[in-house]
This record gives C-alpha cells, sequence and structure tokens, in this order.
C-alpha cells in the first residue's frame, strides 16, 4: 500500500471501532423503543460489511479466513463455548441481581425488534447465534484486528481490537443493568474478543473463535429467553 492508501486504511479502522457503539447508542440508548430501532440497527450493519470491502479496494491484503481448518481448531472452539456458556449461564443463574433492571426493559425491547413471542425469538435466536457471530468474526477479527496488524505489532492489535469490540457491548448492556456493571461486563468481552484474535493470528483462520462465538451467543439468547418467557 502507499502511504496514503494505508493513511486511509486507518481512517477506516478508526471509522470501524466506533462505527457499531455509536449506532448502539441510537437503537439502544436514544431510540430503544422506537419503531425505527430495526431499521437503524439494519443500515449500521449494511455499512460495518461495506467496510472492510472499501479496505480490500485501497489496497488492504485480507488474512485467510476459513482456510487451513485444523480438527485441533474445531476442538478448541468448542471446548472454549462450552466455558463461556457456563459462565454467561452462571453468572445469570446465581447472580440474578445483577440483571433486574433487564427483567423490566427486555419485553418492551422485544416487542420492538418484533421477536416478543417464543417461537419467533428462538427462529431469531438461533439465526443470531449461528450467523451474525459469524459476521461478527469477519468485521472483528478478520477485518478489524487484520487490518490494524498491517500496520501495527500483534500484541497492540490484539488489545486495541479487543478494546474496539468492547464498546458497543458497553452500550447496549448499559440498556439491561446499571452503568458500572456494564462497562465491567464490557470489557470483559473485550478481553474475550482479544483472545479471540489471539486465536486467529495463532491458526490462521476463524474457526475456534467462530465456534465459540456461537456459544456465548447460545448462552446470551438463553438467558434472554429465560428473562422474557
Amino acid at each position: 500500500m502507499n502511504e496514503k492508501s494505508k493513511q486511509f486504511l486507518i481512517f477506516l479502522v478508526i471509522v470501524a471501532s466506533i462505527w457499531q457503539a455509536l449506532g448502539a447508542i441510537l437503537y439502544m440508548a436514544i431510540l430503544g423503543d422506537s419503531p425505527v430501532a430495526p431499521w437503524i440497527f439494519g443500515v449500521i450493519k449494511v455499512i460495518m460489511i461495506s467496510i472492510p470491502f472499501i479496505a480490500i479496494a485501497i489496497g488492504w491484503k485480507s488474512g485467510t479466513f476459513f482456510k487451513g481448518i485444523k480438527f485441533l481448531d474445531v476442538i478448541m472452539g468448542i471446548f472454549l463455548g462450552i466455558v463461556l456458556f457456563v459462565v454467561i449461564y452462571g453468572v445469570f443463574r446465581f447472580f440474578p441481581e445483577l440483571f433486574a433492571r433487564a427483567l423490566t426493559d427486555a419485553l418492551p425491547r422485544a416487542q420492538t425488534f418484533g421477536i416478543a413471542t417464543p417461537t419467533v425469538f428462538i427462529m431469531v435466536g438461533f439465526l443470531f447465534s449461528v450467523f451474525h457471530s459469524l459476521f461478527e468474526e469477519f468485521y472483528w477479527r478478520w477485518f478489524l484486528f487484520g487490518a490494524i496488524r498491517s500496520f501495527s505489532k500483534q500484541k497492540i492489535a490484539i488489545l486495541l481490537s479487543g478494546l474496539a469490540f468492547s464498546l458497543h457491548h458497553i452500550i447496549i448492556l448499559s440498556a439491561f443493568t446499571t452503568p458500572f456493571l456494564a462497562i465491567v461486563f464490557g470489557l470483559l468481552v473485550g478481553v474475550v474478543g482479544s483472545f479471540w484474535c489471539f486465536l486467529y493470528e495463532r491458526q490462521g483462520n476463524i474457526m475456534s473463535p467462530w465456534i465459540s462465538h456461537i456459544a456465548a451467543d447460545f448462552a446470551i439468547v438463553f438467558v434472554g429467553y429465560l428473562i422474557l418467557f
């Protein structure tokens, strides 16, 4: 990449790092109960999909995605996924007071997004866990981490991409719990995101992060189901 393209890539990385957090402020905080919230959510995702392809167009050389998958990558993903599922459900099961706000706020938000019936919630939850997790691995690990890695050291890229991953989670969590806990849990999500970056860098493919990400999202959907129904 020439210097001008590299500077533009850095600009894209900055935008990509905060874009979903800015969107979450709209569709979760400011307009959380508004009928336009799902539309804002959709627009945010479309732009997120577009950014990596803009980076490729200006000369960014992307890394591999599913190439070179090994059996141990799958096993690692399953093991880590089980750990994350147990931890997420365990926190809900043994510390329900942390989610007191979610018990009252979850239903109106589910109604806004059209997922307030058990059947729809389960169907959307399954699709969310499998495909949205893949999208997030595409965006946060393959693109954002990969792009930062192209102009910085590995440790810095892991740290920065993990912090960026935590931002929108902090915003989302703040709609269901206290600001302090939202920051704590959001930063913990960032730690997990950084570890997924480490796995992606080490293994050269996205399989382990994706499988464990699916399990983590399944746990969130399961907890959400218990809260709603």
